[in-house]
């Protein structure tokens, strides 16, 4: 049962937005600067991700993330869930400059297979959501 003060309608409009993006680019592929189509795709969703993290941040919440729920976001207040917001835009952050990082990498190797770039952004990717599961939310 949602609280009264529970508020998922940011996150519906992130997540439309999202999916349309990611959407239009699946329909219609395009590259961003001098990356192929796949790693445009992993750099829109890791921007996607982070606009996210921006947003829960910004608001306090944090109930939106897996894990977490209205109630404890209630009993640990406001600063305890921008802080844990922060976490994860630090965590997803930082996922991102290593994905930008490998892609500069393989730039340089001279490799460009789609399958690795896109092997490499679900690894990062799934590594920077386990270690944002870790992140425990402080109570007052």
């Amino acid at each position: 049962m949602m609280n009264k003060n529970e508020s998922w309608q940011t996150f519906h409009i992130w997540l439309l937005v999202s999916v349309v993006i990611l959407g239009c680019h699946a329909l219609n592929p395009i590259s961003f600067f001098t990356y192929n189509s796949v790693q445009s795709f992993c750099i829109f969703t890791f921007i996607s991700i982070i606009v996210l993290c921006i947003l829960a941040a910004y608001t306090g919440n944090v109930y939106w993330f897996s894990g977490i729920s209205y109630e404890e976001t209630e009993k640990a207040g406001k600063k305890a869930c921008r802080k844990y917001g922060i976490w994860n835009l630090l965590i997803y952050l930082a996922a991102f400059v290593c994905y930008l990082f490998y892609c500069w990498l393989k730039s340089r190797a001279f490799v460009n297979s789609s399958t690795h770039h896109a092997i490499a952004g679900a690894v990062i990717l799934t590594f920077a959501v386990v270690f944002a599961g870790k992140i425990p939310l402080q109570k007052r």
